[in-house]
């Protein structure tokens, strides 16, 4: 890689020499940024054939500065016991200590599957339930269970209509022209502001940087944007931002908790009809009682009912009662989960500009089949996928397993005609999380759209409540 900066080229020098045997620390230029991952070759017993595990570790910057990923108490142990197939989605479980030992091969099975799907649309659904649909026992299913927790590093959340809340949501995209700020400057500017539900850092392209925010109207993500512009260090980078109205489609972001902390304070303040404490005159009016139990299944969506009860002194029953009223507003769309999977190599972004409005629209049908597409993997093709305003166009994120998923998803999605495409990395999630889960698609606003629009025939229902 002739073109290497010197200093790019010595802080990697540094980080082969802390690493003297294998695993080899390898350095990757991606557009035009400088990635630092980890090989580690493993051999396969089954079929004697070795194989690559490459381990993303952090960024040089241009002037030398490693900026390490950040990664969480789950990626540590994760990353300290597990050896992750490059091909096939397999994982492999060492023993207990030992990376060098013999590995079990774990595939998802059918029932697996359609675990991760009810757990999906309804992470409340009692165990007997599950049981009489996957045709195991309660023992059964909840052995099932702990085991998927523990492989994929599930947890439970809440998939809230913030809409519904009175919010707006908005996507702020940055280029910077000279140097990228590092990412702990900007995750300590962010993490600050918690109307920014998530914000990434992207490898180049048009964007270097993707802020996800709420907002009670247009001016107030305006004077957001103002203020991290002008009151933060963020003012030294030469930058270019662009707002946009973003308008999700497929799947969610989770919610940040200081936001849902913080959210009957800010309703209270408008005094809109969102927040009463009498008995609900409209589907909009949420009680002091269901703005925690919202709180608490955000935060642990398997938490139990009589466990709020008992945090808030309600009366038995009454946190249970809330939470199906919730249901019922629609306020809250179910309780739902996010995989932290190991095997997953990465998140790429997906820019579609519409650039010719008539051939794009005559051909959305390839688009929206794409979307909801199956796969060989045990979650969702997309994590998130929306229509963006400033460009008019769509904004996806994919979840990469193999190599050679993006080209897949830009063959499939080029079949959608007028547009323009690019892909970039995600490198880092600065704040917030995505959910990475396994939504039944028969429930998607794209099977719905086929259906009505375009006379598909509708994928099958099946209730999950």
């Amino acid at each position: 890689m002739p073109d290497v900066p010197i200093q790019v080229m010595r802080t990697l020098q540094k980080l082969r020499a802390e690493h003297s045997r294998p695993p080899y620390i390898i350095l990757r230029k991606i557009h035009g940024g400088f990635y630092v991952y980890k090989d580690r070759i493993v051999k396969d017993k089954a079929s004697n054939k070795s194989k690559i595990f490459s381990e993303y570790m952090g960024r040089i910057t241009d002037d030398g500065l490693f900026v390490r990923r950040i990664l969480s108490e789950d990626d540590k142990i994760a990353n300290a016991r597990a050896v992750i197939e490059s091909a096939g989605g397999k994982v492999l479980l060492p023993g207990k200590g030992d990376e060098n030992a013999s590995a079990e091969v774990f595939t998802p099975d059918e029932i697996d599957t359609k675990i991760l799907t009810i757990l999906s649309m309804n992470a409340r659904m009692a165990r007997r339930s599950i049981a009489e649909r996957v045709g195991l026992s309660t023992a059964g299913v909840d052995n099932r269970i702990k085991h998927l927790e523990k492989l994929y590093g599930i947890s439970y959340t809440a998939e809230i209509d913030i809409e519904k809340m009175g919010y707006l949501k908005f996507l702020i995209f940055i280029k910077f022209f000279e140097t990228v700020p590092p990412v702990e400057e900007i995750r300590s500017i962010l993490s600050k502001e918690i109307r920014i539900q998530s914000a990434m850092m992207l490898s180049g392209g048009d964007y270097h940087l993707v802020i996800y925010v709420l907002a009670e109207k247009n001016l107030d993500v305006l004077f957001l944007k103002r203020d991290l512009r002008k009151l933060t260090s963020l003012s030294r980078y030469p930058s270019e931002w662009t707002t946009t109205i973003f308008s999700e489609s497929y799947n969610f972001v989770p919610l940040r908790d200081d936001f849902v902390d913080s959210f009957k304070e800010r309703l209270g303040r408008r005094k809109s009809d969102i927040l009463g404490e009498e008995p609900a005159k409209s589907e909009k009016t949420i009680l002091n009682r269901e703005f925690a139990v919202l709180k608490e299944i955000n935060n642990n969506g398997r938490i139990e009912f009589t466990e709020i009860d008992r945090k808030y002194g309600f009366d038995e029953g009454r946190a249970q009662y809330s939470y199906h009223r919730l249901l019922e507003k629609g306020l809250l769309k179910r309780t739902t989960i996010s995989m932290n999977m190991r095997e997953m190599k990465y998140t790429a972004a997906l820019f579609m500009k519409d650039v010719q409005s008539d051939l794009f629209y005559a051909t959305r049908k390839n688009l929206l089949k794409e979307i909801i597409s199956g796969s060989d993997i045990p979650v969702n093709k997309y994590a998130l996928v929306g229509d963006i305003g400033l460009p008019y166009g769509v904004f996806l994120l994919l979840n990469v397993f193999h190599e050679g998923d993006i080209e897949k998803a830009k063959a499939e999605l080029s079949k959608t005609k007028g547009i323009r495409l690019s892909a970039t990395i995600v490198t880092e999630l600065v704040i917030g999380k995505l959910c990475v889960r396994r939504f039944d698609n028969a429930y998607s606003l794209q099977n719905n759209t086929l259906t009505e629009e375009f006379g598909e025939t509708p994928l099958p229902k099946t209730g999950y409540y």
